[in-house]
């Protein structure tokens, strides 16, 4: 039955997964055309707009339009400006203006012929370059339209402007002879988001404001691309191409319906749906044969598996079968025989090591106290009877037996806490802190302050927690300057984190501190501090180790944040009881 559903859900998926790879060529398909036609357009209208700058630049260049401005000439404006009108091949409306927006002249639309009184109100007089507007109602006109304005320099200073006024219209059927077919859904918007073309004829007429449709939003705000959206008029599901008209601020989209993209699929999805109806019906024929064959002896293997997975080599697989699953169980049963022999290799190494383990922490240990008994002794008889230099020779061998015994514990610690051979007890950290403060305020030939305040929190433990605090007070007075006096703070409080409560000892130094780069380092094994004192190399691993066995952490920052040679300062968190 797991195999019937098994092979359904890979007919429903490779079915799942060809429809989209079909829905997304589709789509590719339909948004190439898109992005062709969009691009297109977007050059047809630049190409238009552009013939009409090229027209008013030359026109506003010319001496008898800066002349006609200087005299207030209508006779050479009416010159200029129809001359201009006949060179253009677009149907429109040219004015000649002053720098203040006074209309000299323009070509005559009305019976009454040019009026030349009145003003351009919508120029922008703190533009210098030659620009496209957006829409607006012209009363020459009495339509909508949008102008090209140039203005006229005499001496580097606007003196006056040249510009036309032209109907989409004009342009719409600019397109049309340009592009050579029928424009469908395409929207062109001015820098204002109004419509100057679309095929929706009442929105048109309108020019009803799109600066919030989300594609012509997009292309005003400069940017090229595709988005599914609703429609405008219909509210059904467009795919649209949407892109900024270069130089004018105007925005162009592109949109096709979803349902155009997506109705083969439905087709489709029929057609896979049939198919895997009757591919379940043989698969569920199929299954209840081949199900027998195969799963039987695969939970069979299974089975063994677990067994083998608990501990229990003992157990095999009778191979009878003479196929791949004969040949997997007969693997099986020599990976089973390999894992036997390498388990009880493993048993005869660790007993070994940990021989060698007891030799070291026992028998080689009592040869280093037997050493350091008679090398005190040797130091007590020879105090003031030897050179100095010899003496402080027998102190660093003292020192070094010393620093042996300490290590071959500190492994030892290692190997129980490892295997976990230690046993839990209840500790009050407030105890343990001010025994740590009585052993070391009085440390031989150091001037040393420890600061503690008594309080108490109780956590859960192995007796050797006792040496995470030591560790790191020695650690403090190891890695500090001995001719200086050493102050250590010491505190211990109850916190509640991640709603669960914990014990939090802070033991802080004035000492040389930790530089950041260190300070993730100091826990690795054989690690030393940043001041390269010699030590036993694992004391703060141990503190680490111990700490994360029982649920805490533990780590080191600035005794004044952000200046490490101000100190450091050692946090612990361990789960309260």
């Amino acid at each position: 039955m797991v195999l019937i559903l098994i092979c359904v859900a890979i007919v429903f998926i490779m079915g799942g997964i060809w429809l989209y790879t079909t829905s997304q060529n589709i789509k590719t398909t339909v948004l190439t055309a898109d992005l062709h036609d969009s691009g297109l357009i977007a050059n047809y209208v630049w190409m238009y707009v552009e013939s009409l700058e090229a027209s008013e630049v030359l026109a506003s260049s010319e001496p008898d339009t800066i002349k006609a401005l200087n005299e207030n000439n209508s006779t050479l404006a009416k010159i200029e400006i129809d001359g201009l009108v006949a060179a253009t091949p677009q149907d429109s409306i040219a004015f000649l203006v002053d720098r203040n927006g006074k209309i000299l002249y323009y070509t005559c639309r009305t019976p009454d012929g040019p009026q030349v009184s009145g003003s351009a109100a919508f120029i922008d007089l703190r533009k210098n370059a030659t620009y496209v507007t957006g829409i607006f109602y012209s009363d020459e006109f009495r339509d909508y339209v949008f102008a090209v304005v140039s203005p006229v320099r005499e001496n580097g200073s606007i003196i006056g402007y040249v510009y036309d006024e032209v109907r989409p219209v004009d342009l719409y059927s600019f397109l049309i002879r340009a592009k050579g077919d029928f424009i469908d859904h395409v929207i062109l918007a001015d820098g204002a988001g109004k419509v100057m073309l679309y095929d929706n004829a009442s929105l048109m007429e309108k020019h009803v404001d799109l600066s919030s449709y989300l594609p012509v939003k997009k292309a005003l705000g400069g940017e090229t691309g595709v988005v599914e959206h609703a429609g405008i008029d219909d509210h059904s599901l467009y795919i649209s191409v949407y892109r900024p008209i270069p130089d004018t601020g105007w925005a162009l989209v592109v949109s096709t319906r979803a349902d155009v993209v997506y109705r083969p699929l439905q087709t489709h999805a029929i057609k896979i749906l049939s198919m895997s109806v009757l591919f379940i019906v043989a698969l569920m024929v199929f299954g209840y044969f081949a199900s027998r064959y195969l799963i039987d002896p695969i939970e069979r293997l299974s089975r063994t598996m677990r067994k083998v997975s608990d501990g229990d080599y003992s157990v095999s697989i009778e191979a009878k079968r003479n196929d791949e699953i004969g040949d997997l169980e007969r693997m099986f049963n020599s990976l089973v025989s390999e894992i036997k022999k390498r388990d009880e290799r493993i048993r005869t190494e660790k007993d070994r090591s940990e021989f060698y383990l007891d030799l070291m922490s026992h028998d080689i240990n009592n040869m280093n106290h037997t050493g350091m008994g008679y090398l005190e002794l040797a130091l007590d008889n020879l105090k003031g009877r030897v050179d100095a230099r010899d003496l402080a020779l027998i102190e660093k061998a003292y020192e070094a037996l010393k620093n042996s015994s300490v290590l071959i514990d500190n492994v030892r610690r290692i190997q129980k806490v490892q295997a976990s051979l230690l046993a839990l007890e209840e500790l009050d950290l407030g105890r343990l802190l001010a025994e740590v403060k009585d052993k070391y305020a009085r440390y031989p030939g150091r001037v040393i302050t420890i600061n503690y305040a008594p309080a108490s929190c109780r956590i859960r433990a192995c007796g050797l927690f006792k040496e995470v605090l030591s560790n790191i007070v020695e650690n403090a007075i190891k890695h500090s300057d001995p001719a200086k006096p050493l102050t250590i703070n010491m505190a211990l409080s109850r916190i509640k984190k991640d709603r669960k409560e914990y014990c939090r000892v802070s033991i802080d130094d004035n000492g040389p501190g930790i530089p950041d780069e260190v300070k993730g380092a100091i826990f690795n094994r054989f690690r030393r501090g940043p001041t390269g004192a010699r030590g036993k190399g694992l004391g703060l691993h141990i503190v680490k180790m111990l700490v994360e066995e029982y649920g805490g952490k533990v780590w080191a920052e600035d005794r004044v944040p952000g200046d490490y040679t101000k100190g450091a300062r050692f946090v612990i968190l361990m789960p309260a009881m």
